[in-house]
């Protein structure tokens, strides 16, 4: 449980998990659970709290171009337990619908390299 982070580092996080739930071009509600689940357990937050933060990060994902911003925002304040922790997360909802697309996976390792990780520490 992550307690000490900001509201914007739960937005980019929830933003991320969004755009590799979408990578398939369809989102699962399977996927937005998953990720709903991800941000009450790994950031501590309350279920209306996730949700609002899941809301937030829809808008900034409909605004962004690409994800390196979410993930720079992410780079500049995990530490590698929170950056190998999150990718793992990631994995997850890659993984949350069954069916792990070759989209979803340059998406997730994309992630990994932003955070600066290689498969060798989240795998």
């Amino acid at each position: 449980m992550k307690t000490n982070f900001t509201t914007q580092v739960q937005i980019s996080s929830a933003a991320l998990l969004l755009k590799v739930a979408s990578s398939d071009d369809k989102t699962d509600l399977i996927e937005l659970n998953e990720i709903e689940e991800i941000l009450y357990d790994y950031f501590d937050l309350s279920k209306s709290q996730s949700q609002d933060i899941l809301k937030n990060a829809k808008i900034e994902v409909e605004k962004s171009i690409d994800i390196f911003n979410f993930g720079e925002i992410l780079n500049n304040s995990f530490d590698k337990e929170d950056k190998i922790e999150f990718v793992k997360c990631v994995l997850d909802v890659a993984h949350a619908d069954d069916h792990y697309d070759h989209r979803e996976r340059h998406l997730v390792s994309k992630i990994a390299d932003i955070l600066n990780l290689t498969k060798e520490d989240y795998l």
